[in-house]
């Protein structure tokens, strides 16, 4: 099977994209609750002694789990590509995706690139460097909502294969505010800039576009080595006093996209790791923030012709791919199922 066996025994966000998975490659898209409660009763019956209040710590397991799912339907409602049945006792896929949903999607694949916990290895989606860069895009798409304003795709390598000082002068050039980015790379850095450890550049414009916009600098991380990415302090302030001769007037944000959960919804954890992490990287978009956004900064692309937001343009082709998968883990289930592999 493409999936592993529920892993009962970790956090409940886990559990939550195990069922997201199951969902996936079930030929009908719907996997009842009662199959990771089954999965609970083998491992309470290979627990070496019968736990206290066996029945009420299961029905309390299977409620927790069917909170965090409703949880993660209220909190993104119509970008949530999953939803409860009617009686509450399945997960249901919805079969007509729109681009949060899918967005959603990207960001549950780039969480487990590898065989573990939820994924047994059988098929996993393959997460490579074009696909970390269909992230980036959405990034950006999300920043845009983000600013209500422009959006620049900024990380290395750039779609539009420019430079890193002839990208720079033409983003800083549309910023205003008498910005000047050096015309040659400084003594002592880099002959070859990539982007400075920055992704993504948005602003809101302003009418008479002088200093005081909402100016937002973002790293964009979709590996696992994400917490040593933090652009908020000394990369910034490098960044501005290195590579321009005169820097924006306005004041920047920091901030950071990842696709993963971050903790629970329905204990607070994830409030409270968001919380404490803000403080280091500034402002936090992981997989419950960033399909809502996304969606928002294409249809902002759509109706704002003045605005520039780039990449808004690929979001066909991340759509296409993120269908590919569920059509090929559904198939490499199917054929798990028939070969009792």
């Amino acid at each position: 099977m493409v999936i592993s066996k529920a892993p009962v025994l970790d956090e409940k966000h886990v559990i939550c994209d195990w069922l997201e998975f199951a969902v996936l490659c079930s030929e009908y898209g719907t996997i009842p609750f009662a199959t990771v409660q089954r999965d609970w009763d083998i491992h309470r019956n290979q627990e070496d002694h019968d736990p206290e209040g066996g029945d009420s710590k299961e029905e309390a397991f299977i409620e927790d789990v069917k909170a965090e799912i409703l949880a993660r339907q209220e909190l993104l409602t119509v970008h949530y590509p999953f939803r409860l049945s009617e009686t509450g006792e399945s997960l249901d896929q919805d079969p007509n995706l729109n681009f949060g949903q899918v967005c959603y999607l990207l960001c549950l694949f780039l969480s487990h690139p590898r065989a573990g916990g939820v994924l047994s290895g059988t098929y996993v989606p393959p997460i490579d460097n074009t696909v970390r860069d269909y992230f980036q895009a959405v990034a950006t798409l999300a920043a845009a909502d983000e600013v209500n304003g422009h959006s620049f795709s900024f990380g290395f390598p750039r779609p539009d294969h420019t430079g890193f000082l002839t990208k720079l002068n033409a983003i800083y050039h549309a910023f205003g505010e008498n910005t000047v980015v050096v015309t040659n790379i400084p003594l002592g850095a880099s002959k070859q800039p990539k982007d400075a450890q920055i992704d993504v550049i948005a602003w809101e414009p302003k009418a008479d576009g002088a200093a005081g916009k909402f100016y937002f600098l973002a790293q964009v991380a979709s590996g696992a080595n994400w917490v040593v990415k933090t652009i908020a302090g000394g990369p910034i302030d490098s960044f501005h006093r290195l590579w321009f001769q005169r820097q924006p007037a306005s004041q920047s944000v920091p901030g950071i996209f990842v696709p993963i959960c971050l903790g629970n919804l329905i204990d607070g954890s994830s409030r409270d790791r968001i919380n404490a992490d803000t403080y280091e990287f500034g402002h936090i978009f992981y997989r419950f923030r960033i399909p809502p956004q996304a969606a928002k900064g294409l249809e902002l692309a759509t109706t704002r012709p003045e605005l520039t937001i780039e990449r808004a343009d690929e979001h066909p082709t991340v759509t296409k791919w993120v269908t590919d998968q569920i059509v090929t883990m559904k198939a490499r289930s199917r054929n798990a199922y028939a070969t009792g592999a």
